[in-house]
């Protein structure tokens, strides 16, 4: 082992984590793991996740932990874009209310 010319500025709990859930599932890829953390994170960087977790080497997770830990716009998915108009629970909330004339209307009947 050689040692690194330079510290890494990497959060340890980021690190940690990223390997945890990597290693979490024996025998599987990594798409069934990571790529599910990735997508909590909102991550949209490259990583290629058709490989098993012992496949990938501690460099690839240093720098995936990296390109998490510091967010930019190259790997952050762009937010999805609010519809205008009502809220969705509008919607549900109209229909019950629809229902519940309904109902008292049968019951008067």
């Amino acid at each position: 082992m050689v040692p690194l010319s330079a510290p890494l500025h990497l959060q340890v709990t980021v690190l940690s984590e990223l390997v945890q859930v990597a290693f979490s599932q024996r025998r599987k890829l990594l798409r069934h793991t990571l790529g599910r953390w990735l997508e909590a994170r909102a991550f949209g960087g490259e990583f290629d996740l058709q490989r098993r977790a012992e496949e990938v080497s501690v460099p690839a997770y240093l720098a995936l932990a990296r390109q998490i830990q510091r967010p930019n716009r190259a790997n952050i998915a762009a937010p999805m874009a609010r519809k205008k108009g009502p809220p969705r629970w509008a919607c549900w909330v109209e229909r019950r209310a629809a229902e519940l004339r309904l109902r008292s209307a049968s019951k008067l009947s």
